[in-house]
């Protein structure tokens, strides 16, 4: 297909890196669970115990295939958790020329893991940074974060680029330089620093990890100034500090027509952090992915809460 996502030092109002050619993104959630319980995120060990049955997750990847989607973002919960990975991304691989994104907490790679992802050759593959140690252990409730660094510095040993991601909340907010100098110093080809995403079914508190208008303000020109200090040698990519004035929310300007989401259970919908409860899905499992685009497209579908 010829595309490549854009890694630039840029804001973007779209927490999914964009595409030169505009093409047509899926966000794929494998499964619902996950190894950790962080502070931030609606997604947590205990809960959501449903992963995509073997067959059905084969059947999206030749249907993904064969309606030639530019770009599949991989993601959970945690999908290192999913025990069909590498048959997915094999299968993808083989079969298309499409990106293929993965995002995970990198905790739970194991060599043979990380070989796969180099022969196979993920595109781009984000990995949570969220602050120093002490921070780390904070947000996420375990000390990983010196095993995520190893396992980051095997992956650029081994030819996989992997992008740090860190969600700016109450905890963190005054840790961006030294989570920006942290990535450079380990290997991370980029960073992206994302304000915190409100979820209609979060449980955690939002208002009482979001920052101020006036907060992210701020952080914006830090952000900024951080950019010229590394330059283009290092991308700092941002998310949700483009427009901030009288809204902390972001994907508030986001109307994608070539955005689409498969859920843990198999339905597509037009995206994950919209309303579940209003939104159209279509169930995989009845209809191929090209005629749920459709169904989709034809119903207006996306109903988002951030609207």
């Amino acid at each position: 297909m010829g595309t490549k996502s854009v890694r630039v030092s840029e804001d973007q109002y779209c927490c999914y890196r964009r595409l030169e050619n505009n093409g047509i993104r899926v966000i794929w959630e494998l499964t619902g669970r996950c190894n950790l319980r962080c502070k931030h995120c609606f997604v947590n060990k205990k809960e959501k115990n449903t992963d995509i049955e073997k067959s059905v997750a084969l059947k999206i990847c030749r249907e993904l295939c064969e309606c030639e989607v530019d770009k599949v973002m991989i993601t959970g919960g945690e999908p290192l958790l999913y025990k069909y990975l590498p048959d997915v991304i094999s299968y993808l691989r083989r079969n298309s020329s499409m990106i293929i994104d993965i995002t995970t907490n990198g905790i739970l790679f194991t060599d043979e893991m990380i070989d796969l992802f180099s022969q196979v050759g993920i595109d781009e593959l984000s990995v949570s940074l969220d602050g120093p140690s002490e921070i780390y252990r904070k947000i996420r409730g375990e000390d990983d974060l010196e095993i995520v660094l190893r396992n980051v510095k095997k992956l650029s040993s081994a030819g996989v680029q992997v992008d740090a991601i860190m969600t700016v909340n109450r905890i963190n907010q005054k840790f961006v330089e030294k989570t920006i100098e942290l990535a450079y110093d380990n290997c991370f080809a980029s960073i992206t620093i994302s304000n915190l995403l409100k979820l209609y079914n979060s449980e955690f508190d939002y208002d009482q990890l979001c920052l101020s208008v006036d907060e992210l303000t701020a952080l914006k020109v830090l952000i900024d100034k951080q950019r010229q200090i590394f330059g283009s040698t290092f991308p700092i990519r941002s998310v949700g500090f483009s427009d901030v004035r009288g809204t902390n929310k972001i994907c508030v300007k986001c109307n994608n027509p070539s955005l689409y989401a498969i859920d843990r259970e198999g339905m597509m919908l037009k995206c994950l952090n919209a309303n579940h409860d209003d939104i159209m899905r279509v169930n995989l499992r009845d209809h191929t992915v090209l005629e749920s685009m459709q169904i989709i497209d034809r119903g207006n579908a996306v109903r988002c809460f951030m609207a």
